[in-house]
């Protein structure tokens, strides 16, 4: 199974409504996601994409223009290592799960599976295999990076 963790790109210091999870990609951010569609264009997409329900996150989805269907869950919004495990270990049957979301979660969960602290930046995409293990059978120290990127 390869598992595509995508943090939001680069957003807006604070939105209008004065709320975090209302907050919009900065221009910037839509730059960053427009080099990563260019490049995602030239591979295979993932089986499935969950996306967090917050603005800047269905923003980035919109950018990256996969052609994977999107299910978007509120329960991406800032959820922890532990949250993002049990969302992922639901879809056994997938062998290519994109997320996007938020740290620190993000962060913790790709430390988790590669056993080695690994920090998401804005914008950044890491693809993990996890050497053909079903999502429920995933287990710390088990993946290894296959790609990254970060737009500027």
């Amino acid at each position: 199974m390869k598992i595509w963790l995508l943090r939001h790109a680069k957003t807006e210091k604070s939105a209008l409504s004065g709320k975090d999870f209302d907050r919009k990609l900065a221009p910037q951010g839509v730059e960053q996601m427009k080099a990563l569609q260019a490049f995602l264009s030239q591979i295979s997409p993932p089986t499935l994409v969950l996306c967090s329900t917050a603005k800047r996150a269905r923003q980035t989805a919109a950018l990256i223009q996969t052609p994977t269907e999107i299910e978007f869950l509120d329960e991406l919004y800032l959820a922890s290592l532990s949250e993002i495990k049990s969302i992922i270990e639901r879809y056994s049957s997938i062998d290519g799960i994109m997320i996007i979301g938020h740290n620190d979660g993000l962060s913790e969960f790709a430390s988790w599976l590669l056993g080695d602290y690994f920090h998401l930046r804005t914008g950044e995409l890491i693809i993990i295999d996890c050497q053909n293990l079903k999502s429920n059978e995933l287990i710390s120290q088990i993946g290894s990076i296959i790609f990254q990127f970060r737009g500027k």
